[in-house]
């Protein structure tokens, strides 16, 4: 799931509707962080899952859909790496054309799966993605 080079966004339903699928971009609603932290990214998708499905937001608990967003940096000037945690934090909001993967993790038999909704460049405004299981 991880791909060298790309940064990894775990989100609840909640950020996901108001941010991606509302305005078409990234950014944090800052339920879960510090003022003025910006939105924070990982190197690898499972440090996204991880961050996103523990506790208060398990899918296991709530029976609500997470989501994992991988971003291309390329050209961001608004990321930088934070020493002080590890983590990429953006500055500014994340834009559509940037995103290049979606995964909804939803769980299944006291497991969770995570499937691939979308794939492609975003093309500005809303993403146009459709859930299919099969």
């Amino acid at each position: 799931m991880t791909r060298r080079g790309f940064l990894y966004r775990g989100m609840t339903q909640k950020e996901f509707q108001n941010t991606v699928e509302a305005e078409g971009i990234v950014w944090s609603s800052q339920d879960y962080s510090f003022s003025g932290e910006g939105t924070s990214f990982a190197e690898d998708a499972n440090t996204a899952e991880s961050y996103v499905n523990y506790c208060r937001d398990d899918p296991l608990k709530t029976g609500l859909p997470t989501y994992i967003v991988e971003i291309d940096p390329v050209g961001l000037d608004q990321i930088s790496l934070d020493r002080r945690d590890g983590y990429y934090k953006a500055s500014r909001a994340i834009p559509a054309e940037s995103i290049t993967r979606i995964f909804e993790t939803r769980p299944y038999r006291r497991a969770l799966y995570a499937y691939l909704i979308w794939d492609g460049k975003g093309t500005g405004g809303r993403l146009n993605w459709q859930f299919d299981l099969h």
